[in-house]
């Protein structure tokens, strides 16, 4: 069986309740961890103090999943408050929600679909097909990393500093998970290099500074 991945993550078993209900409903197999956003060594956040439920499925299972939310997910625009904040979108911003699918839920993103439509754009399934593609390039697009934090690796390194080998070891072996399921290094080679370098050095001076404080009785 493949390796299950992250498909959805969200604040609350609440939030989640949907999804998990329409995965029990048609019988697709999936799994619920609790987890803490880790410490991003290179943007330099921590997001810890807030643990988030993901769920996670076969990665050849993402497709069906979300035909399967964009089914149950219609909506009809008749028991829709007047207010709903999409009703107020421009056709740019509709287009944006299409086109960042992934970072809505799959209700807006079909109701965007439907407010496009009646507004006379084509949102044809050739068309949505692009869109996605065009999201899944952008993506898949490395990482720039900070050039400040390669020479605090490589100065880290020589002092066999632990964080070094973290930097190193995140800047090349460090993956992202696209919205098909696929996954694809997060920084370019030269970084991922870079990353190595610093990885092999901090570990062989972390082993040198160990052996001396060793030696000389520290």
């Amino acid at each position: 069986m493949a390796e299950l991945r992250t498909y959805q993550t969200f604040p609350t078993s609440e939030a989640a309740y949907g999804l998990i209900l329409l995965l029990e409903q048609h019988r697709i197999p999936f799994e619920t961890v609790y987890s803490r956003p880790s410490f991003n060594a290179i943007l330099g956040h921590d997001t810890t103090s807030h643990p988030q439920l993901e769920v996670k499925l076969n990665p050849g299972d993402f497709e069906t999943v979300r035909q399967l939310e964009d089914a149950a997910s219609l909506p009809e625009q008749s028991s829709l408050q007047p207010d709903y904040y999409l009703l107020k979108f421009t056709d740019d911003e509709l287009f944006d929600v299409l086109t960042k699918a992934d970072e809505w839920s799959s209700y807006d993103v079909t109701l965007a679909r439907q407010l496009l439509r009646e507004r006379g754009h084509d949102v044809s399934a050739g068309v949505m097909e692009r869109l996605r593609r065009q999201r899944l390039h952008t993506l898949a697009r490395p990482e720039k990393s900070h050039p400040g934090w390669i020479i605090s690796g490589y100065l880290m390194a020589l002092l066999g500093g632990l964080m070094a080998i973290f930097i190193g070891w995140h800047l090349y072996s460090h993956r992202k998970l696209l919205p098909d399921g696929s996954q694809r290094f997060g920084f370019t080679p030269t970084d991922r290099q870079h990353g190595r370098n610093i990885l092999v050095l901090g570990c062989l001076a972390a082993v040198v500074w160990l052996g001396l404080g060793l030696y000389l009785g520290f």
